[in-house]
């Protein structure tokens, strides 16, 4: 009796771990207040890009997750998208290049992704009507 209590309790115990290291990775990784990296407006002041880390990476397992938001009052715009980056233990680290069409940006930690966001034309708003 005494060898199947103590195996119950190894059981119980590991079973007691392995919740506890969920939960921790869950609230490192959901429970993150989004940290703004960069609110910069376009050259021309029409358009604004807002890069925000939305969850931190957790022990190199989870990648960063990055939302990207380009909107425009002006012309009534806005593109956004959630993205990640993986960095290991690291910070994201970000470029940015107003371009005459658009904006390019590069986000990076152990790979880098690329992303050219076009601006809205008056073209765009003639297909649209």
């Amino acid at each position: 009796m005494k060898r199947r209590t103590l195996k119950m309790l190894l059981v119980a115990e590991f079973i007691v771990i392995v919740l506890l290291f969920l939960w921790i990775f869950w609230y490192i990784g959901y429970n993150f207040d989004n940290v703004e990296l960069l609110c910069e407006t376009s050259p021309d002041g029409d358009y604004v890009l807002r890069i925000e880390e939305t969850s931190k990476p957790v022990f190199s397992l989870y990648p960063a997750q990055i939302r990207v938001n380009l909107y425009s009052h002006i012309h009534s715009y806005a593109v956004l998208f959630d993205t990640k980056v993986a960095t290991g233990d690291g910070t994201v680290h970000y470029e940015i290049e107003w371009l005459e069409d658009g904006v390019l940006i590069i986000l990076s930690g152990k790979e880098s992704h690329y992303y050219i966001l076009p601006f809205k034309t008056l073209e765009d708003s003639r297909k649209l009507l």
